[in-house]
Order: C-alpha cells, then structure tokens, then sequence
C-alpha cells in the first residue's frame, strides 16, 4: 500500500526520507551543497510528494519510499507526474509485484486527478524496467546523456 504523506508528517519521517533521497535521487540532482535542505523544503510546501510504501496495513516501518513532482513541458504544455526518486529500505529483499501493481495505481490515480499526461522517471534498475515494460502503456525507449560542462 503506498501512502501519500502530508506535509506536516514529513518532519518526523525525515530520517527515512533522508536515507531514500541518498540512496535514489536521479542523475539530474547532482551532489550540490544544500541540496536535501532544499528538498526538505520542497516537501514541506507539497511541491515535491513524499510517498511510503507498506507491505501490510497494519505494519509499523515502511518497505520503500517514493518522491514525486509535477512536471511541464513548457514548449508543448504537457504535464507529467516525475518519479524523482525510489528507494527501498530492504535492498536485498524483493518487493512482491503486487506492491509494485498497487503503488503505480496509486501514483497514476494520483497523476490523473492532477491532469498529467503520463507518470515519468529515470531509472538504472534492471527490475523497474522489465516491470514498466510489462505494464500496459509502459515503454522504455529513451537514454539518458549527461555531458558535465564544468570539466569534472
């Protein structure tokens, strides 16, 4: 079951978020000084979407946490739900499918209800893709490419 925090429960579940955000943050949000502080306040103006993921309804700890964020494409106007960041808390176990099924019902009556497009995200995870690629609509076809301009 993946849950949708509000911006006043993202204080005292920050040391989690905190962790995800290291652990899963996309090639766009190079290592820049302050920025978690900055992240921490875009969740705390609901301008970036915190997400926790349970196994069970009735179960204490989170097994994953998702950070989303609305994206526009300013040229054509088209706005998307961004998947900014995934991360389990369990790396070694595996997330049942059904988990993976419920979270991205969740995330795409979310986006719905927002007016997006399409649900969006960058991955280097071998598993997320076969599951995008198995779900109707999903598709995989771009690459990244970065070129560092400052010489590093």
């Amino acid at each position: 079951m993946l849950l949708k925090l509000l911006p006043t429960q993202i204080a005292q579940n920050w040391p989690s978020l905190q962790w995800a955000i290291r652990q899963g943050l996309p090639p766009l949000a190079y290592d820049s000084p302050g920025r978690e502080n900055r992240i921490l306040e875009q969740l705390q103006r609901d301008e970036v979407h915190a997400w926790l993921s349970y196994d069970k309804a009735d179960s204490e700890s989170p097994d994953a946490a998702v950070l989303t964020m609305f994206t526009e494409d300013k040229a054509s106007g088209v706005r998307n739900l961004f998947v900014y960041c995934i991360a389990s808390f369990t790396p070694n176990a595996k997330i049942p499918q059904a988990a993976w099924e419920d979270g991205l019902r969740t995330l795409i009556q979310f986006a719905r209800g927002a007016n997006c497009h399409r649900l969006i995200g960058l991955t280097n995870s071998k598993s997320i893709v076969r599951f995008v690629k198995g779900v109707p609509g999903g598709e995989c076809r771009h690459a990244f490419v970065t070129v560092d301009v400052n010489g590093g």
